[in-house]
């Protein structure tokens, strides 16, 4: 287990995190007391006496006090409840707190005992074990990240007293502790219904940024649609537009053979401000290519006879009152030769995705 630092408080851990369970103790008074003390100790330290007394706050007063003035306790960690008493005799409930809250403990026991009466007992047993809670000390809205399964919790409790609530789980299985450990993941994104504003504003989630190795071209296809770093939804460039914009390339190949056209229906309403092609061989007499806005003509009608084979050549003009094609209509590459097979080229688009 350990922790990364970032942003917020984020956790690792194999399995399942658990609350933990706070100690529960008994103690218990047997016989007739009619008076004197008695003494404690935990982990160490022994209390100053605790004079018994038949008045049952009065008595559970007196052990608060002696119990919470030791170093190994404390003001909040324990506190002393009657359980069945009656005249002083039966049994108090010691419960832990506090800084010793959700944690495994021993057992108090007895120091000293000099009740007074008739065989007067003192005797502590175990009622409630207490379970260390998973990750002890995290704050209040920390993650934390189960990487058997990738589920992910946040803490709706205290730093002393987690309350670990699954809230979702991490896209990619590929998450390890090595990866982790390595700042990977700095922070997480969390795609569940159970994520709520009241717990986004309690800081309970954070914006997601991943730093992972694995990240590859197809991972990123899935996701990519929606942030428009894919051709399918690439934004409009309106006029003026002080941020820039993204071009798209459409690719045409234009097989040889005879004369014809090559048609790519265009899902966007596209502006074409430039085009290019490169030979597939050497250009035949008359041979010519050209762009079109469906039937009517973006660009001259190139010759190409003088081309070589895997020639480069750049159209020289593109009508401005043709270069918006319609969504939904064709790009279109004419092929042309008057002197054999046209020879075949790969032909390149360039467009601009406009309103």
């Amino acid at each position: 287990m350990g922790v990364i630092e970032g942003a917020y408080d984020l956790r690792i851990h194999t399995g399942a995190p658990s609350d933990g369970t706070t100690e529960v103790q008994t103690l218990t008074i047997g016989a007739t007391p009619t008076g004197g003390t008695f003494k404690l100790a935990f982990e160490g330290q022994i209390t100053a006496a605790i004079t018994w007394s038949a008045t049952t706050n009065t008595l559970l007063a007196n052990i608060n006090t002696a119990l919470r003035a030791i170093a190994t306790i404390g003001a909040s960690g324990i506190t002393a409840t009657e359980g069945s008493l009656s005249g002083g005799v039966g049994t108090v409930t010691l419960t832990f707190g506090g800084n010793l809250a959700k944690k495994a403990l021993p057992l108090i026991t007895v120091a000293l005992n000099s009740l007074v009466g008739t065989g007067a007992t003192l005797a502590i047993t175990e009622t409630t074990p207490g379970v260390d809670a998973t990750e002890r000390g995290a704050g209040t809205g920390a993650i934390l990240v189960n990487i058997t399964n990738g589920a992910v919790y946040v803490n709706e409790g205290t730093e002393l007293e987690p309350t670990w609530t699954l809230i979702g789980t991490v896209a990619d299985d590929s998450i390890t502790a090595a990866k982790l450990t390595a700042d990977a993941v700095t922070t997480a994104k969390i795609l569940n219904a159970n994520v709520t504003a009241a717990k986004l504003a309690a800081n309970a989630v954070e914006t997601a940024k991943i730093k992972d190795a694995n990240v590859t071209e197809a991972k990123l296809e899935v996701g990519a649609a929606g942030a428009g770093l894919t051709g399918l939804v690439v934004k409009l460039a309106a006029d003026a537009n002080v941020i820039g914009a993204i071009p798209v390339i459409h690719r045409v190949a234009v097989a040889s053979g005879a004369n014809g056209n090559v048609d790519v229906a265009l899902t966007h309403k596209s502006r074409v401000i430039k085009a290019w092609f490169v030979m597939k061989g050497a250009g035949t007499a008359g041979c010519t290519l050209q762009i079109q806005n469906v039937t009517t003509a973006i660009s001259e009608a190139f010759d190409c006879s003088a081309s070589p084979d895997k020639g480069v050549n750049y159209f020289a003009t593109i009508d401005d009152a043709q270069h918006e094609i319609a969504a939904g209509a064709n790009l279109r590459v004419v092929k042309a030769s008057s002197g054999g097979d046209f020879p075949g080229a790969e032909v390149y688009v360039e467009v601009l995705r406009v309103a």
